[in-house]
This record gives structure tokens, C-alpha cells and sequence, in this order.
């Protein structure tokens, strides 16, 4: 369903005071002094020499496994509930994979089945 040209202006007045509050408060937190720019300057300068340096590809692949290392580590931390519904049910009972006898149907072990 479509929203009416009023709704968005509405939405965007509120975006606006929002992001004009943060920057106030953003301002009284970072110090205005005269070296600030000259700062800022040298830093993108430094940056720009830096990336300069470095091949582009070289640059892209670094990144790529980065964020390939980042997504596993988010996955395995976030990993599905469904899994943990197949460990022991009880602290007390001995790991699934120090059984000694065959796998069974039932016990602390098996997985949870909803019926």
C-alpha cells in the first residue's frame, strides 16, 4: 500500500531532527580546535598514500577474505536453536558420543522430536 507524499515529509522531518540532534551532540564531544582540519587533512593524505601504495586487487582480496572470516565467525556464533535440541537433555548424563552401547530410540541423547 502506498503512503501519501504527506507521511513522507512527516517521516523525513522527524529523520532530520534526529540526525541534527546527534550531530549537536556529536559537536559539543569533539573539540573545535584550530588543528582539527589540518588533521583530518593529513590523515586522508596518509590514507590516500597508503592505498596508493598497495595494489588494488591485492587491497580487494584482503577485504574479501576479511569479511569471509567475519560471516563465519557470525554464523557459528549465531548458530541455528535446532541444533542445540540434539545434545543431552540431562548435565548429569554421559556424552552422546562416549556411549558405549549402539545408538537407541530413546534416552538423554537422541534428538527431540516434535510430535
Amino acid at each position: 500500500m502506498a503512503r501519501s507524499t504527506a507521511e513522507i515529509q512527516a517521516d523525513i522531518a522527524v529523520t532530520r531532527g534526529l540526525i541534527e540532534r546527534q550531530l549537536e551532540g556529536l559537536r559539543h564531544r569533539v573539540p573545535d580546535r584550530w588543528w582539527t582540519p589540518y588533521a583530518m587533512l593529513a590523515g586522508a593524505l596518509v590514507a590516500g598514500a597508503v592505498l596508493a601504495r598497495l595494489p588494488l586487487l591485492r587491497l580487494v582480496g584482503a577485504s574479501t577474505c576479511a569479511v569471509q572470516a567475519g560471516l563465519a565467525i557470525a554464523s557459528t556464533v549465531a548458530a541455528p536453536r535446532s541444533s542445540a535440541r540434539t545434545r543431552c537433555t540431562s548435565i548429569r548424563s554421559p556424552p552422546c558420543a562416549r556411549r558405549s552401547s549402539g545408538p537407541s530410540s530413546s534416552g538423554p541423547c537422541t534428538p527431540k522430536t516434535s510430535t
